[in-house]
């Protein structure tokens, strides 16, 4: 995520949870893949729209490349129906729309969490 606010907001509402683990909050694609390679997480939250010409789809091609591969979820303040369009045959697990709510992203993140575990 690279506005401050929110990449710090997401941080603290995965942080209060206490059976997940956050390794890494970052805010460039440079800084994601490193921390990628660094913590290989189960699960990546990355904005759709990155600063730069990158983009979340580059994010999730770019992290499913190599095996294990993280479950990618991408956040969006775009409305839902542009999300699904842009994520529509890409390597995500799942999509969240801002405003991001706790209840949405740990849903998100379980279920990403049981595909991987079911090889899905």
């Amino acid at each position: 995520e690279d506005s401050y606010l929110v990449r710090e907001g997401t941080r603290l509402l995965v942080d209060t949870q206490d059976d997940l683990e956050l390794v890494a909050s970052v805010g460039s694609l440079d800084a994601l893949l490193a921390a990628v390679d660094e913590h290989e997480p189960d699960v990546v939250l990355t904005d759709l729209l990155l600063a730069g010409d990158e983009d979340g789809i580059v994010v999730a091609r770019e992290l499913t490349r190599n095996e294990p591969s993280p479950c990618v979820i991408l956040m969006s303040g775009l409305p839902m129906p542009e999300i699904e369009e842009r994520a529509a045959g890409q390597p995500v697990c799942g999509i969240q729309a801002k405003p991001l709510r706790l209840r949405r992203i740990r849903e998100a993140i379980d279920q990403a969490l049981a595909n991987a575990r079911n090889g899905d």
